[in-house]
């Protein structure tokens, strides 16, 4: 009964222990991509690259990360709902006083003309770009794949597959497989993240077609009663397997 005892605190310590870890990784993972709040200034921006009519739905600044990435862009900064990218320092102003000036509201928008606050992230392991890729067409009731490619990103990334028939999976494998059991048209979507950045989407188009055979006929345009044989050749196009 001891030694049970025992070992049951021994495998808690050792769970405990590697949570710790994890969260201790995890943290040094976001502290090493979240750079901190820094001055800006509206009128000459350090960070002069606008990742256009870009909304961050947001505060974790994933999405506005991911866009810098995709321009070629070292570094992202989100300022409200706006995102912006540069090359160059994004030290150029300094770093703010206090944290909590980035939670700051402009009461108009001439009171942020001089200083503005924004949050500066790293798009060294950001995911920039996704494509996915799959077959024109399918066979009813049998597996289609789809795989997809990505830029450069970091570790545990996460993607989500919408097979457009009203089913999806979450998965960290960049390829699917999918059975669809009805025919016509459907738009694949697939979405990739980080705990840095994303989601990236992408999709691709396919054709689901029944795998029953297709039944044609060879014959003369023109059959005339006679006492000679007529050949009729019967063609039948299958489906797989």
């Amino acid at each position: 009964m001891v030694e049970a005892t025992c070992l049951k605190r021994t495998i808690y310590r050792l769970l405990l222990l590697t949570f710790t870890v994890l969260l201790l990784e995890t943290r040094q993972l976001h502290a090493d991509w979240y750079l901190g709040c820094f001055n800006e200034k509206p009128k000459d921006r350090a960070f002069n690259i606008s990742a256009g009519n870009y909304i961050v739905s947001d505060t974790s600044g994933q999405e506005c990360t991911s866009a810098c990435a995709y321009l070629n862009q070292s570094y992202a900064a989100t300022e409200k709902e706006l995102c912006f990218c540069t090359n160059g320092s994004y030290t150029k102003y300094g770093k703010a006083s206090s944290e909590n000036l980035c939670n700051t509201v402009c009461s108009s928008s001439s009171s942020c003309n001089d200083t503005s606050y924004i949050r500066v992230y790293s798009t060294q392991d950001a995911i920039g770009e996704l494509r996915v890729y799959g077959p024109q067409t399918g066979w009813l009731l049998q597996e289609v794949e789809f795989t997809t490619t990505r830029g450069e990103a970091g570790v545990n990334v996460s993607y989500t597959f919408d097979f457009g028939d009203g089913s999806y999976v979450l998965t960290t494998c960049p390829n699917t497989t999918h059975v669809y059991t009805s025919v016509g048209h459907f738009r694949v979507k697939a979405s990739a993240r980080t705990n840095m950045s994303g989601p990236i989407m992408a999709s691709t188009w396919v054709f689901i077609q029944s795998s029953t055979g297709i039944l044609s006929l060879d014959y003369p345009q023109e059959i005339v009663e006679s006492e000679n044989e007529t050949e009729i050749v019967v063609t039948v196009s299958q489906g797989p397997g």
